[in-house]
Order: C-alpha cells, then structure tokens, then sequence
C-alpha cells in the first residue's frame, strides 16, 4: 500500500519548506497536526493530501494568492490575523510576496467527514464556499487555534480534551460562515475596493470609525457596505474594522519591543486595558503573552 502524504511530510520533505524555521506539534483525538514555519516569499505547489489544512498567519503583511484548479485568484493582502482554509485533496499553487510566520492545523478527511456526520452534515462540500475566498478573517477561529498551539505543548487528558473541544468551535464556526456565503445576498467587496478599504483603515486605524466613515471612503451607502463586508467577511462592520486592530496590534507586539500604551493608541484603543481586555475576549490571551509567544 502506497504511503499517504501529510502536509507534514510535505513540510519536511520539500527542498524549500525543509529550509524554512518550523516546529510541528500534534494534539487531541481528531488526530489535528499543528505546524510553525516563518517563511520567505516564494512560490511553491503543495500537492493534494487527505487533509482539511487551516493556515492562520501569525505575522505577515504580503501580496498574496493561490490557485486551486480554477485559476490563479486575485491578488490579495494576507495581512497578520488573516487565514485561508485550504479543500481536501487538492493541489495548490501559492504566490507568497513576502516574509510571514504562520501556524498551520491540519485534520485528517476521515476524521473531519466523523465530526460532520455526527452532526448531520455528509459531505466535505458544506464548506466548499469558504474555498472560495483567498483570505478569510475571523477572529473566534484565530483566538480558537492560537490557544490549541499552546495546549499541544502540554499532554494529559485535559489539553487533549481542551483541543478537541477547540476544533469542534472551529468547524461550526466554519458552517456557519459557509452558510452565511450562500444565504447572504448582494455582492462581494471586490479586490481593488478591499485595497481601498485597507488603505483607509490603515490611515485611520488611530482613530474612531463608525459604517458611515467606512462607506464614504468606498462611495458606498451603508446598508450595502455592510451586506457587502458580511459577504466578504463574515463579519459586520464593527467587527471588521476590529479585527483590523487586533491584527495591526499582534504586526506591532511582534515586530519590536514598542510600549503597550503606545501600540494601544496606534491602533485605536481606548486604551492599554482596552486592548488587553479585547486580546483576552478574541484571541484568549493578554498582549504581553501573546509578544513573548510570537517573538519566543
């Protein structure tokens, strides 16, 4: 019987990959593998492997874009606390523009098509539109896998339970944003308007933003910005311009040793308890703990 290839094997196997820093770890009853790699530009295809691969960027701000059998996507910016959820058995090709530090959960089709079974959803192809979208932000899912990182570094029955509790978080959040991609009507923020959007948001990010500021920058009334952005995203408009300082705030903790009221006020935080209370809500851990496991 002819070997399986993982993604892990992939990862220590490939002449570019096996050049890269990376740490694998494993965890839980679902059989998930957890990978570290802080990666160069390149651009390499990944062949297909039995496994649903979730890849969550820990630290990055690059062009970005993928092809999976349908063409190469547009191009993209795959900014810190962005992901893409990558389809079972399937090739990819990937255009990374820049250096990025990413974690990656892989879950065995098997075990995945048994979650989705025991609750009543047959098939892989349930969450076929989230394959759709290049980069997908979502805050719950980011906060869910940073924290099943750091149980994989412990053992005993409760990490174990504590992931698996985690992926099954993971996977219905999952459903619900395909869900959300099907029922939801209107168009998706085109790439050039998720340009401006970013740009505007990185100008402003200091200060308060509210839908009205957001739809004036893309000359958009509010009522369809905001189906626009759940399309895109999953996320209302609060939510997104949220997650934008969430993620500006993880690109500062990791690039330096910047004070916390500062990084705080120059991502639109009321203030350094502000930030700290939102980083424990979103992503289960406080800034400073949050620097040291991403500088460490």
């Amino acid at each position: 019987m002819s070997e399986t290839l993982t993604v892990a094997d992939h990862y220590r196997r490939h002449p570019g990959y096996s050049r890269f820093e990376q740490e694998h770890r494993g965890g839980g009853g679902y059989g998930l593998t957890f990978i570290r790699s802080k990666q160069t530009a390149h651009d390499f295809t990944d062949p297909e492997v039995d496994e649903l691969v979730v890849t969550l960027s820990l630290r990055s701000n690059m062009p970005f874009r993928w092809q999976i059998g349908d063409g190469w996507s547009d191009e993209h910016r795959f900014a810190t606390g962005s992901m893409n959820v990558c389809p079972v058995a399937t090739s990819i090709e990937y255009d990374c523009g820049g250096d990025h530090d990413v974690l990656l959960v892989a879950c065995p089709r098997r075990k995945l098509e048994g979650l989705l079974d025991e609750y009543g959803q047959h098939t892989l192809e349930v969450l076929a539109p989230l394959h759709s979208q290049t980069v997908v932000h979502d805050g719950d899912v980011s906060s869910a896998i940073l924290t099943m990182w750091r149980q994989s570094e412990r053992n005993g029955d409760a990490s174990a339970m504590m992931i698996d509790g985690l992926w099954q978080v993971i996977v219905a959040r999952f459903l619900s944003r395909a869900s959300v991609e099907v029922d939801v009507q209107g168009q998706s923020l085109t790439p050039k308007q998720i340009e401006q959007l970013e740009a505007f948001l990185t100008e402003r990010l200091h200060d308060p933003i509210n839908t009205n500021d957001l739809a004036q920058a893309l000359q958009m009334q509010p009522a369809h910005l905001s189906v626009s952005i759940r399309r895109t995203a999953g996320l209302t408009p609060h939510q997104y311009v949220l997650s934008r300082r969430i993620a500006r705030a993880q690109e500062l903790l990791a690039a330096g040793a910047m004070p916390l009221a500062e990084i705080a006020y120059a991502c639109g935080f009321a203030s350094q308890s502000h930030m700290t209370d939102v980083f424990r809500e979103k992503l289960g851990v406080t800034p400073g703990r949050y620097r040291k496991e991403v500088r460490g």
